[in-house]
């Protein structure tokens, strides 16, 4: 789920976790034609199968500096479903920001480029200019790019927290998981690029 979900939370308007459930619902009815009799059983825990997945693949949307832990809504410090600068550069390398993006990339059916996740982390890490690069000339939302050419230094510092290798050793991802996490706690500078980002996709 993680290249899916991550797009479809890159389209919604609504980026506040307290409407987490409501947020799966959605994707759920969404994506519901591509899912499986494994995505749907009840678990031992009485929850459905494919709402207990999702909310693995966010956290680790989140430790992965893919999706923001919190943001700061109206004052106070909630928990957030909203994508990180970093997340929407890869949901734009992934998708057109188009529902059909979301249910393809359960098919493994995109557009753009490989659906592995882990690649995509390596790739940004190894040539963050690059990626960035393709990114832009890829997207057709012009105000997209403009937004992103005056932070690519912010993009290269957050490479710079990315300290696994091609291997994805478990400790390595483990790390990361961990500097990216710190890098995007509570800081109000990438929020505000990510709401920027928010605005410009959503109103399209």
């Amino acid at each position: 789920y993680l290249l899916s979900f991550l797009v479809f939370l890159a389209i919604q308007p609504e980026y506040n976790a307290d409407y987490l459930l409501e947020s799966m619902d959605r994707y759920v009815d969404l994506v519901k034609d591509k899912l499986s009799y494994s995505d749907i059983i009840i678990t031992a825990t009485g929850a459905t199968r494919c709402y207990t997945n999702l909310r693995f693949a966010l956290n680790k949307l989140r430790n992965f500096g893919l999706v923001h832990h919190t943001t700061r809504i109206d004052h106070s410090i909630k928990r957030s479903l909203l994508p990180t600068p970093f997340g929407y550069l890869v949901a734009a390398y992934v998708s057109h920001f188009k529902e059909a993006d979301v249910q393809n990339l359960l098919d493994n059916k995109i557009t753009k480029s490989s659906p592995n996740f882990y690649n995509l982390v390596v790739q940004f890490k190894r040539d963050t200019v690059g990626f960035i690069d393709q990114v832009t000339l890829k997207t057709e939302n012009i105000e997209l790019v403009e937004l992103v050419d005056p932070i690519r230094e912010s993009f290269k510092a957050i490479a710079s927290n990315i300290k696994f290798s091609e291997s994805y050793n478990s400790e390595d991802i483990e790390k990361t998981e961990l500097k990216m996490k710190e890098f995007y706690r509570n800081d109000e500078n990438q929020q505000s690029i990510s709401l920027e980002m928010n605005r410009l996709i959503v109103s399209r």
